[in-house]
């Protein structure tokens, strides 16, 4: 049974239980993060949940497919938000052109008033992330994030309030 057929609601106890069967094998964390990236919702979303969990026991395995995820965002502007936990919550190795796409991506998407509340939270965290190596970014940072709050959500607002304190 294909790894799509598994995935047939979002309980955690499918996920769970999907993401052991993925465990460490490279060739099967491939298929579910093509699940993630090519499948419509809601089984993208599920995949993602799998991904999430097998990425946070084994984080080497999403870093041979950095790539490939760079791509998608570089060609679709879209990516779903499991990914951008990743990258928020993970020491993945990026290459300078490859940061300045996600850069790109995180500060599109923030400022967005359609993406989602955990969309914006991790992009975020991944813009934090680099302003920390890169004091350039600080100020457009601030800026985006001050424009953000008057109409921003309770956990969006104390995110980017944090993040303001951090850098000012």
């Amino acid at each position: 049974m294909s790894f799509k057929d598994q995935l047939v609601d979002s309980s955690k106890m499918i996920g769970n239980m999907v993401a052991r069967n993925v465990g460490n094998d490279p060739s099967s964390y491939k298929e579910i993060l093509d699940l993630v990236l090519y499948e419509p919702m809601p089984v993208s979303s599920r995949a993602g949940r799998v991904l999430d969990l097998c990425t946070e026991k084994e984080p080497s395995l999403f870093q041979s497919h950095v790539s490939v995820v760079i791509n998608e965002i570089k060609r679709k502007k879209k990516v779903h938000r499991c990914i951008l936990k990743i990258f928020a919550g993970q020491q993945i190795v990026l290459s300078e052109h490859q940061e300045g796409i996600l850069v790109n991506a995180c500060f599109e998407w923030l400022a967005d008033e359609s993406q989602s509340i955990a969309t914006k939270v991790y992009c975020m965290e991944i813009l934090a992330g680099f302003a920390e190596k890169e004091a350039g970014i600080i100020p457009e940072l601030i800026a985006l994030l001050e424009e953000l709050l008057p109409g921003a959500s309770t956990g969006t607002r104390n995110r980017a309030l944090k993040i303001i304190k951090r850098f000012k």
